[in-house]
């Protein structure tokens, strides 16, 4: 599998820490943190997000979706949000959608520029911190502010050391929920460098247990090697069960919360928790984009 992403990715570090527990070898192909993105845009149709996966021609969108796929190819269903336990999918959707901004709000700036220039030149700081705010501003969601976040990201803290009975959040291996959670810990105490509280040892030992999980195996690879990939394969046969009346039909696809660019392409595959679009590209062939219906909106 190849992962599109960059350092300073929470969401990527995600994906990056579940490679570490599945014991994936991956190919790495670091971007830009914002657009554009030359050669993965004319892939995905101007999808924004980081990270994005991809195997042959098949691109694979979001978190949920690329979780989905490891989960697949090591036949472990706790690792999907759409396989898992439903009590698992719903704690993990809950600590997303109340604590992730407040997580990533309670770096302190300062902290968060020099650790952005150690990854990036001044120029691609400063673009990123405007297209982050231009981004906010045009968000459909209300992200706390920094006193807020720190209140927030506390209550996080303390919400996990009383669920954390076992070594992980939900019994001795872990599931979708324990890397939701983590990178959410990862972008603050890794990452910012900001200690967690003494208070909340049952949470720096769990993620002492998740950090050492390691990133699997990876090899860094130029985009064009990316791209080859998808020019030198078709994608993949979809299956029959992912056929619907939408099928053959144009669609335009795009996140109903923040970085909301549409993506635009021809419906080949929908089911229950996913949409799959057919790209023709000039520069390299048919390819597939895979999104998550949770979290988007589709305009037929």
């Amino acid at each position: 599998m190849i992962l599109y992403h960059y350092e300073m990715s929470p969401y990527a570090e995600k994906v990056r820490a579940m490679f570490g527990y599945t014991n994936t070898s991956w190919q790495s192909v670091l971007v830009p943190p914002m657009p554009p993105r030359k050669g993965l845009d004319a892939l995905t149709g101007g999808y924004r997000r980081i990270p994005v996966a991809q195997q042959g021609a098949d691109l694979f969108c979001d978190t949920g979706i690329i979780c989905e796929e490891i989960a697949g190819q090591n036949n472990n269903q706790d690792l999907s949000l759409y396989s898992c336990d439903e009590a698992v999918a719903d704690y993990s959707r809950r600590i997303e959608r109340e604590y992730f901004f407040a997580s990533v709000a309670s770096v302190p700036s300062k902290v968060l520029l020099k650790k952005l220039l150690k990854y990036h030149s001044i120029i691609t700081g400063f673009k990123l911190l405007r297209d982050r705010a231009k981004m906010r501003k045009a968000s459909s969601v209300r992200m706390p502010g920094a006193a807020r976040s720190v209140k927030l990201f506390n209550e996080q803290l303390h919400a996990l050391e009383e669920k954390l009975e076992h070594a992980f959040l939900f019994g001795e291996h872990p599931t979708f929920a324990d890397f939701s959670a983590y990178h959410h810990l990862w972008f603050y105490h890794e990452l910012g460098a900001q200690p967690l509280p003494d208070e909340v040892r049952q949470v720096s030992a769990w993620f002492e247990r998740m950090h050492a999980f390691g990133r699997g195996e990876r090899d860094e690879k130029p985009i064009r090697y990316a791209l080859a990939q998808a020019s030198q394969h078709e994608p993949r046969v979809i299956d029959e069960a992912m056929q619907s009346p939408n099928v053959g039909r144009d669609i335009t696809i795009q996140p109903n919360d923040y970085a909301q660019d549409s993506v635009s392409g021809r419906l080949v595959g929908e089911g229950p928790n996913r949409w799959i679009i057919a790209r023709n590209t000039a520069q390299y062939g048919n390819v597939n984009v895979h999104f998550p219906k949770e979290g988007y909106a589709a305009a037929l």
